[in-house]
């Protein structure tokens, strides 16, 4: 196979002039900060809420890591079946309805359940479509951008295991679904303006041409 053209590093970053893609890569990291605000005290958190002693918790943490397995499938089963930014939009909605319910539903073990396999799903089906979607935005620059969203991520994560602490310290461990949920909306409206922003530039586009 013949190698790609290479194309200069300053204009590979060039992307970052294009507020669609800082939107996008800021969709990614407070998609992951809100996540990461709940998945650091999971544990404790369905400690105290449900009562469920460490061997339960074990078993609920092997269920979400399947639904997590699930939700990676649906994520690209849904980009390519219906769409990227549909897949993207809904599951990002479902991570925020499971987040601002966690602490209503996991009071007992089914509810525990049934709530975070709902969070796996949104959450997991997001992390693919994002991908796919940042592609999209700079298909000449794709190791750049998915570099950077890798770095929004490992960002994100240290960012919401912070911020859960914060809320944790200050107010109670049931307030980090909440706080989280805040979290993945901000996400929602990123990603929303950044692929508002795509379809205005494609019209544009268009409307040149004709």
């Amino acid at each position: 196979m013949s190698g790609q053209e290479t194309i200069p590093l300053s204009k590979q970053l060039s992307i970052l002039k294009d507020f669609k893609v800082i939107s996008g890569l800021l969709a990614s990291l407070f998609f992951i900060t809100g996540y990461s605000v709940v998945s650091t005290y999971i544990a404790p958190l369905l400690r105290e809420n449900a009562g469920l002693n460490s061997n339960t918790i074990s078993l609920v943490l092997l269920g979400m890591g399947l639904m997590a397995v699930v939700g990676a499938r649906v994520g690209g089963y849904g980009s390519d079946k219906w769409g990227i930014a549909p897949t993207l939009i809904v599951s990002l909605l479902l991570h925020v309805i499971a987040l601002f319910f966690l602490p209503i539903a996991a009071v007992t073990f089914v509810g525990a359940m049934f709530i975070l396999a709902l969070w796996m799903l949104g959450a997991w089906t997001t992390a693919p479509a994002q991908q796919f979607y940042l592609v999209t935005l700079a298909p000449k620059s794709t190791e750049i951008i998915l570099s950077l969203n890798s770095s929004a991520f490992h960002l994100g994560v240290a960012l919401g295991a912070a911020l859960g602490g914060v809320v944790v310290e200050r107010f109670n461990l049931s307030s980090i679904g909440w706080v989280g949920g805040l979290v993945v909306i901000l996400a929602t409206v990123f990603a929303v303006i950044s692929i508002l922003m795509g379809k205005k530039k494609e019209s544009a586009v268009l409307d040149r041409g004709v």
